[in-house]
């Protein structure tokens, strides 16, 4: 998890996208002290926003971005989700593994399908809630939407004050 800072004006949001397009996933999102110096650097509010699939082992993207919030920052969260992680279109004899910690879990996919998407949209509605409470802006993004596009909206808000 490393923090990309974009310059403010419109020229510089193409120079974002690329670095933006340039960097891995690895990693795990480091703690409070370690990451404050990167998102509170610069004077005054900033606004910021965490690209992430918001899979924490505890809380810790959404402690970040609550502090930030609290601080008087604008805070949005653009949370990226794959089509089969949203659709869940599996068939049976599956085996996930949980990246962060290496757990595996065998299931059938066609039996467990209903349950994971109820319980998916239920996750995702408390989540927007949540965030919205703390004044954070969440925007659900799929892997195949283009990064510009996906950008598009939640800037476009920005850029208008």
């Amino acid at each position: 998890a490393r923090p990309w800072r974009a310059n403010p004006g419109l020229a510089h949001v193409g120079r974002t996208l690329r670095g933006l397009e340039s960097l891995s996933p690895a990693g795990v999102w480091p703690g409070w002290r370690d990451a404050e110096g990167a998102l509170l650097s610069g004077a005054g509010r900033s606004v910021t926003f965490v690209l992430t699939d918001l899979h924490e082992r505890s809380s810790e993207i959404r402690a970040a971005l609550r502090k930030l919030s609290v601080l008087g920052h604008d805070v949005g969260v653009l949370h990226v989700a794959g089509r089969r992680e949203l659709e869940f279109d599996y068939g049976d004899d599956l085996v996930f593994e949980e990246l962060e910690t290496g757990r595996t879990l065998d299931v059938s996919g066609t039996a467990v399908r209903e349950h994971y998407l109820a319980s998916l949209e239920a996750t995702l509605r408390a989540l927007e809630l949540e965030l919205g409470d703390q004044r954070i802006e969440y925007t659900r993004i799929r892997l195949d939407t283009p990064l510009d596009a996906a950008l598009r909206q939640p800037l476009a808000l920005r850029l208008r004050h």
